[in-house]
């Protein structure tokens, strides 16, 4: 059992009462990994139940912190998003700067252009185009697969292989378990994982078509080695005592995930050449695909309709799936993690981006420090400074 101190212990009781109560009055889940199941035990402090009370104690908890300025950060974060909840408005970019840390501002013409140029270059190598990559369901003539038990099988072998590359690179095991399912959800995400303890679950919602090698490989690397391998060494770092038990409940709408979500998606790059090309290029035309969408989220909080964002976007690159383009752009508005949560994607990867083309960039040593403690948006922009 992890031994908590008193502030640690009732700091984590808020947490899990805001959880609570989110899932109750706004099927909204605070919680999205709780890494703290089965080692620690914190009923003898018990949080209030009652809105006003739980943002009450959670400012409390907050001003408790000050002088901890991550673990206040992540306690401000779970403040502005309950407010939120009960009501109150805020500006974009006072939104993201209390939850994801981050500053708003729209990526360069000059940086998508470059962007645009990576994208389409390493798709022409692989015989095909950005349009193609996005209008095709194949657009590298790879076959695609759909039997379910198929590609669970796929995903672990390929699992296994990726787990074992970045185990060696960061010198540190990875060890959990993960369920593969198909669910028929009404909610927004396609695909997520969570997970509780050293057990996490990757659900395909409303799996509808075929993937493809490179699509599993990139599947596999963004959700299971990354996202589950980070929460593992998290976890692995509070049962040794070097990273503090609040971090264990991690939460898409705090300052970390443009870390998680930025090495997500760029983790392939860092093998680079153990990855085939198709999934080179599939990795740059995702990050365009951020970008132009970090641009049309502020563009339509800034009063531009969904539609004339969209057809900006056209001009550079063919949004796929435009009806989930649309959904997204409404509910960013108005949803209290989605607001704020979408940032985290262009934020963290176009920053990791700028860090692997610098020659000097120590891949080795930001890998093993990603998968031991969450880094804050400003240091994912320093880290090469």
């Amino acid at each position: 059992m992890l031994k908590l101190d008193e502030c640690d212990a009732e700091r984590i009781s808020w947490v899990r009462a805001l959880d609570t109560f989110a899932r109750r009055e706004f099927d909204i889940e605070i919680i999205d990994f709780d890494l703290l199941d089965g080692l620690s035990e914190t009923s003898g402090h018990l949080a209030p139940q009652s809105p006003p009370n739980l943002l009450e104690a959670g400012r409390r908890l907050a001003e408790g912190a000050i002088n901890q300025p991550r673990i206040a950060a992540k306690l401000a974060a779970h403040i502005a998003v309950l407010e939120a909840m009960l009501g109150r408005v805020t500006s974009l970019a006072q939104n993201v700067r209390q939850t994801q840390g981050m500053t708003v501002q729209s990526v360069s013409g000059s940086d998508i252009e470059q962007l645009r140029h990576r994208a389409e270059s390493a798709a022409n190598k692989c015989g095909s185009s950005l349009h193609a990559m996005v209008c095709e369901r194949s657009p590298f003539g790879e076959d695609l697969i759909s039997d379910r038990e198929t590609i669970k099988t796929l995903f672990e072998q390929r699992f296994q292989v990726f787990r074992a590359q970045v185990e060696k690179i960061i010198d540190q095991q990875l060890s959990f378990e993960v369920d593969v399912s198909f669910v028929e959800i009404d909610q927004y995400w396609r695909f997520w994982v969570d997970g509780v303890g050293d057990r996490f679950r990757l659900r395909f919602n409303r799996f509808r078509e075929g993937l493809s090698a490179s699509q599993i490989d990139q599947f596999v690397l963004h959700e299971l080695v990354a996202h589950c391998g980070q929460a593992t060494g998290w976890r692995s770092e509070i049962i040794a005592g070097r990273l503090n038990p609040i971090h264990g409940l991690t939460a898409v709408h705090t300052w970390e995930q443009s870390h998680l979500e930025g090495l997500a998606q760029a983790l392939p790059l860092f093998l680079d050449r153990d990855i085939s090309d198709e999934l080179r290029a599939r990795v740059l035309k995702d990050a365009l695909r951020q970008a132009l969408l970090n641009n049309a989220y502020i563009d339509t909080e800034n009063g531009m309709l969904p539609d004339q964002a969209l057809a900006a976007c056209h001009t550079i690159l063919p949004v796929d799936k435009p009806l989930r383009f649309f959904k997204s752009l409404a509910d960013q508005k108005r949803h209290p993690q989605l607001r704020n949560y979408m940032f985290a994607y262009p934020g963290g990867v176009l920053a990791l981006l700028a860090s692997l083309a610098q020659t000097d960039f120590d891949r080795v040593g930001f890998l093993r420090k990603s998968y031991r403690q969450p880094l804050t948006p400003s240091e994912l922009i320093t880290i090469n400074q």
